[in-house]
Formats: structure tokens, C-alpha cells, sequence
């Protein structure tokens, strides 16, 4: 069951991204070399359209994802300065424990949230 639930948060945390990233690198990759006119045109207009598609799904990830990771990690972490802070004022028991479940809370984001510069390719800056 542990396995089951980690491979969930696997998928969640690193595979849409990559699913992302995979599909700007695929767009990307498609252009062909044209010596015809025309078709160096059409090529253009595709690279056009190709760069505008990559901009709307870097944007959509980086505003469905991206910021909002980043969000809850600062909020997450301020939480956890907060309980190591109570903890070195007052150690028992009690802070310890507080300190130790924020450290654990904190972890998600921040775990989450490494995997994005990977995905900083020249391009996707570019795109930004």
C-alpha cells in the first residue's frame, strides 16, 4: 500500500511535468529543412504557431505549478522557522514534535519544487 501511494505521488510530482517538458521538446524538434519558398513560409508560420503553443504551456504550467509550489514552500517554511524558533525557546516535548511535523510539511514543496530548474531549458526562458 505504501509503494501503491508513493508511486501516486511520484506520477503527481515529477511525471506531468515531464509530460510538459517532453511535449515542448517534441514540438520543438519537428521542423523540417525546405528549400522551396513556400514552403520555408509555411515553415515559418508552423514556428510561429509552435512558439505560441510552447508559450501557453510553459505559461499554464508555470501558473498552475510552478508558483504555487513555490507559494507553499515560503509559507511551509515560515512555519517551520517558527516552530524551530518556539522549540529553541522552549525545548520539550511538545515544541519538538511541533518543529518535527512542519519539517515533514515543509518537505513536500520543497521536494516538489526541486525538480523545476531541470525544466529551465534556454528555450522555455526564452519563451517567459
Amino acid at each position: 500500500m505504501l509503494a501503491k501511494n508513493r508511486l501516486k505521488a511520484f506520477s503527481r510530482l515529477y511525471l506531468l511535468p515531464f509530460a510538459c517538458v517532453s511535449v515542448i521538446a517534441l514540438a520543438s524538434g519537428c521542423n523540417s529543412n525546405s528549400t522551396n519558398a513556400s514552403d520555408r513560409e509555411a515553415n515559418q508560420n508552423t514556428d510561429s504557431q509552435s512558439n505560441d503553443i510552447e508559450l501557453a504551456v510553459v505559461s499554464d504550467f508555470a501558473a498552475r505549478v510552478v508558483i504555487p509550489t513555490y507559494e507553499l514552500l515560503v509559507e511551509k517554511a515560515d512555519e517551520l522557522n517558527k516552530a524551530v524558533e518556539t522549540f529553541v525557546n522552549e525545548p520539550n516535548d511538545a515544541n519538538l514534535k511541533a518543529a518535527q511535523q512542519a519539517w515533514i510539511e515543509t518537505r513536500y514543496p520543497w521536494e516538489k519544487s526541486e525538480a523545476f530548474p531541470a525544466f529551465l531549458t534556454p528555450k522555455a526562458i526564452a519563451l517567459c
